[in-house]
Order: C-alpha cells, then sequence, then structure tokens
C-alpha cells in the first residue's frame, strides 16, 4: 500500500468514525437545545498514527502519524470552520508535510422525522500542500456533502445508530495531467455508510464502508472503496481516543472489466489509534 493511498484510506475512516459517534447523538442534542446554548468559538485537534500490515523491511510498508486542526465559529444560521492538517512518515526521510487546507459552511442541523436528523456542508479548498501546489498544480476545490444521522428508535434495534453521507466535489487545476504524467481529477462522488452501537454513553463500536468515484478532465473513472471496524471511548467531553483496523482498494480486476471487492487483504489494510481533543 502506497503511502498517500495509505493516508487517504485511514484519514477517511478516522474521520467518519468519529463523526458516526459524534452526528448520531450530538446533533439530535443541538436541535432539542436549540440556538445560543453552545459557546460561539470552538477547536478541535485529532492526532492519528497509522501503519500498514507489512513488515517493516517490506519496500512498501508505510506508517506515519497525521495530526489536523480545526477552528470553528457557531451562529445562528450554521457553523464556518478552517481545517488544516499535517503529515509526518515514519519511514525513510521521516519528512512532515503540510496538507491540503479547506474552509466551510455546516448549516444548522434539522430534524426531518422523529429519530432523523440531516445536515449538510459546501466546503473550498486551499492548496497548501506541496503536492498541490507544485505537482498536481490545484487551484481550489469545491465540495457539498450531505447526511442523516439515524438514532435507535429509528433502526429498532437499541443503542444502534446509522450515518449516511453524499457528497461530491469539483476541483481546478491549472493543467490537465500532473508533473508526474498522471491525469488530474476534474470532480469525484463518494458515499459513507456506519453503523455504530454505543454500550454506554463513553463506549462504542462501528463498522462502516465508503465507496468513491473520480473523474478525470478525460473522462476516465478511477474507483475507490473502503472498509474499517473501530472502537472509541470518550473520556470526558474534551477527550475521546479510538483505534480501528481499514482496509481497501480499487474494486477493479488489473483487466479493468471485472468487480473484485474483498472483504479482507492483508496488503491492503491499515491500523490506526486517533486521539481526539476538542476544546
Amino acid at each position: 500500500m502506497t503511502l498517500n493511498k495509505c493516508m487517504s484510506l485511514i484519514l477517511l475512516s478516522a474521520v467518519a468514525t468519529s463523526a458516526v459517534a459524534q452526528s448520531s447523538t450530538g446533533s439530535i442534542e443541538s436541535v432539542k437545545k436549540g440556538p445560543n446554548t453552545a459557546k460561539s468559538w470552538t477547536a478541535r485537534i485529532d492526532s492519528t498514527v497509522y501503519r500498514d500490515l507489512l513488515k517493516t523491511s517490506e519496500a512498501d510498508h508505510t506508517s506515519g502519524m497525521t495530526n489536523s486542526f480545526r477552528f470553528s465559529y457557531a451562529t445562528d444560521i450554521g457553523s464556518f470552520t478552517f481545517k488544516t492538517s499535517m503529515s509526518k512518515s515514519f519511514v525513510d526521510e521521516r519528512k512532515s508535510n503540510i496538507n491540503d487546507s479547506s474552509f466551510s459552511y455546516s448549516r444548522k442541523a434539522a430534524r426531518p422525522f422523529e429519530g432523523v436528523v440531516s445536515f449538510g456542508s459546501i466546503s473550498a479548498g486551499i492548496p497548501t500542500s506541496k503536492v498541490s501546489r507544485r505537482a498536481t498544480n490545484l487551484r481550489t476545490k469545491l465540495s457539498i456533502s450531505e447526511g442523516l444521522s439515524i438514532s435507535d428508535s429509528v433502526t429498532r434495534v437499541k443503542n444502534l445508530s446509522a450515518l449516511l453521507i453524499l457528497a461530491a466535489s469539483k476541483n481546478f487545476h491549472e493543467y490537465k495531467t500532473s508533473l508526474y504524467g498522471t491525469s488530474n481529477t476534474s470532480y469525484s462522488v463518494s458515499s459513507i455508510a456506519y453503523l455504530t452501537y454505543s454500550f454506554t454513553d463513553s463506549f462504542y463500536l462501528s463498522l462502516g464502508g465508503t465507496y468513491a468515484k473520480g473523474w478525470t478532465y478525460e473522462n476516465n473513472t478511477k474507483d475507490l472503496y473502503s472498509f474499517s471496524q473501530s472502537m472509541g471511548y470518550s473520556f470526558s467531553p474534551t477527550y475521546n481516543l479510538e483505534v480501528g483496523h481499514e482496509f481497501g482498494g480499487t474494486p477493479l480486476s488489473p483487466d479493468g472489466k471485472d468487480v473484485e471487492i474483498d472483504l479482507f487483504d492483508e496488503r491492503e489494510s491499515s491500523v490506526y489509534a486517533t486521539l481526539t481533543i476538542k476544546i
């Protein structure tokens, strides 16, 4: 598993499972409480350590750490968030790199039905990473997402909640191809589905799956899928620890015609641990 692929799958898994644990309860509570009950400014730090299941002596082995920082300001019409992150590889030169950043607006959560909370956001990407600025020549990225958080009153299984998210994004590059000679992705769509079982208010287990499809400027497609399993524990409203396993890859066979989705592949698997601090 390559470093970029490993990082993208791990980050997607970590962010999504964290969102399950919080949105299934937190979003519903925010709808009940109404406006002006929480402080306007909030900050969040997610520190993730990850590695694949390969031996450290193998050439394709990857491991590293990613730290993301999120600052949000809540208003009566929704919240505005700035997010950025840094990554450090534990292999070879062990360099630290700044990843792309984003500025987003999230509308206030609504409750269209009892036990169901809808939420959505729009965001603009900022090409702060070296790869985006120098290799792919990304100018910006516009994204939109809509989701549903479903409580146990709807799933009809006590303490079992679900999260469904659909997202789409459009990239704007200076050139259609990168400096590596590969085609840049013009736009993409993705879907996320998670089930979370809460044993207590602090401890939960989560299962999830994602599927993403991208199109290059030449209209060629790129597909990616992943499955994850995780468990998390909230020590307090400020600290949360989550550990998990994730695997995935391209669903197409080498000939590009048949679909091959494995339920487990040691060479495409990674494990991770994420510590979340909310201020």
